[in-house]
């Protein structure tokens, strides 16, 4: 299946009036955003990797599964089901691919694999 996406939109709730289902917005956010967040407003930790992006100047996609979707246990069977198993929450995604949660996001950092993985994907 083909999805059309406005690759001016820059918010999940600009995709989502485009889009009918989380599956077609998540495929549709990943796929199309250099970065992208999905994160828990009640998790501390999704501020942590906020605030490294922002300290690289990055302004990553934020799919928050509190606010922005109706049913945030089906998020999380969709995310596992990408991941291969089931990752905490937040996931980070770069250039349309999986980096995992913060352990592997730091680790990244540190080698120096995060701002190649960046620059690939032209989120500067």
């Amino acid at each position: 299946m083909a999805f059309s996406f406005d690759s001016s939109a820059s918010s999940p709730e600009e995709v989502t009036s485009k889009l009918h289902t989380t599956p077609q917005l998540l495929h549709t956010l990943i796929h199309q955003c250099p970065v992208l967040v999905i994160c828990a407003s009640s998790c501390c930790v999704s501020l942590v990797v906020r605030e490294l992006f922002s300290k690289l100047g990055v302004c990553p996609t934020l799919f928050d599964i509190d606010t922005d979707c109706e049913d945030g246990v089906e998020v999380e069977r969709l995310l596992a089901n990408l991941a291969g198993s089931k990752q905490p929450i937040p996931l980070i995604f770069v250039g349309g691919k999986l980096v995992g949660g913060l352990d592997r996001l730091m680790a990244d950092h540190i080698s120096g694999r995060l701002l190649r993985q960046l620059s690939e994907a032209n989120a500067f």
